[in-house]
């Protein structure tokens, strides 16, 4: 590699590698706090009482504009490194199989599987932070609600629960990059096959290169 280029794929790689953890971090602290607040709800509202409730649906609308926030904020930046990442790793992956096929293996291997290995990580890691910050926002809060429900038998309270049940439902807060798509753990099965489909169409493409360019050789 030419000396120039090393500052270049340095501060490239510790890009990449900063913006994914950054995100795992934000995730996964806001994913914390929410089952926390989640854990108190049924102590504060024997606390409380109904504005003890009322207090945890505030707050519980307060974290899903975090959650939105976060998703804005990082969106543009997680369409970079997704991107990145998915060209990355089929970049390599072609390559490898490439090198593989005509057996012309030596030291790149090592660094184009290291390569892949890390953009599966890094993909997977950022879908799968994404899918439980969704679901600490939504499923811990949806049960505690359910379990106060067969608590409390009195009208006012029941239609707060109902209320609150509803908001969740309607919310249906999610991650998304740029508003273009969910991240969830499904997102990491959609990239893997994509990536794989664009592998063999490129691997078929290059093999029919060099099985015309042999026989056109050969005549």
């Amino acid at each position: 590699m030419a000396l120039w280029m090393q500052p270049a794929l340095l501060h490239g790689t510790c890009y990449l590698l900063l913006g994914t953890f950054f995100w795992n971090i934000g995730c996964r602290l806001l994913a914390i706090v929410a089952q926390n607040q989640a854990a108190s709800m049924i102590d504060d509202f024997q606390r409380l009482g109904l504005a003890g409730l009322r207090l945890h649906r505030r707050i519980w609308l307060g974290m899903v504009k975090v959650m939105y926030g976060l998703s804005v904020v990082w969106g543009r930046t997680q369409a970079v490194l997704l991107g990145t990442f998915f060209v990355v790793g089929v970049s390599c992956s072609f390559q490898l199989t490439h090198m593989v096929a005509v057996r012309s293996a030596d030291d790149t291997t090592i660094w184009l599987s290291i390569a892949v290995l890390v953009a599966v990580l890094a993909v997977a890691s950022i879908c799968s932070s994404a899918q439980i910050l969704t679901d600490a926002i939504r499923v811990p809060t949806r049960m505690q609600l359910f379990r106060l429900s067969f608590l409390v038998k009195d009208e006012e309270t029941t239609t707060e629960i109902k209320q609150f049940l509803e908001e969740i439902f309607l919310e249906h807060p999610k991650m998304s990059i740029c508003r273009l798509g969910v991240l969830s753990k499904s997102s990491i099965v959609y990239i893997f096959a994509l990536a794989n489909t664009y592998i063999v169409v490129l691997s078929q493409f290059a093999l029919s290169i060099e099985t015309t360019t042999t026989n056109f050789d050969e005549a």
